[in-house]
C-alpha cells in the first residue's frame, strides 16, 4: 500500500502476509467479508504463493492496489477480532 508521497508502507504489507498464513482464514471466508471484491481463488492464489515464496514481499508485484487494499481492510479487521478458533472466525464473518 503506499501513501500520499508514493513510499510503501511494509507494515501494512506484513498485516496482509500475517492474514494470508492465518490458518483460520479461508478463501470462502474472505469472499464473503469482502462482499466479492475479492475472490476466493484469488485469495487462495496469493496464499499458497506465500507458502512457496522465500521472501513473502514478492506477491506485491503482481498485486493490484486496489486488491491490496481489500486485503489490508480484511487483515485489520482479523486482527483487530483476535479470532481464536476456526467456528469464532464463521460466527464474526456473518455478522
Amino acid at each position: 500500500m503506499r501513501n500520499n508521497s508514493g513510499v510503501v508502507n511494509i507494515e501494512n504489507r506484513e498485516k496482509i502476509i500475517q492474514l494470508l498464513k492465518n490458518p483460520l482464514v479461508t478463501g470462502y471466508g474472505i469472499e464473503i467479508m469482502s462482499n466479492g471484491r475479492l475472490y476466493s481463488a484469488n485469495f487462495q492464489r496469493y496464499k499458497n504463493r506465500v507458502k512457496k515464496e522465500e521472501n513473502p514481499l514478492i506477491i506485491f508485484e503482481s498485486m493490484t492496489e486496489k486488491v491490496e487494499q481489500v486485503f489490508l481492510e480484511l487483515a485489520e479487521e482479523v486482527i483487530r477480532t483476535n479470532l481464536k478458533t476456526k467456528q469464532e472466525f464463521k460466527v464474526d464473518r456473518c455478522q
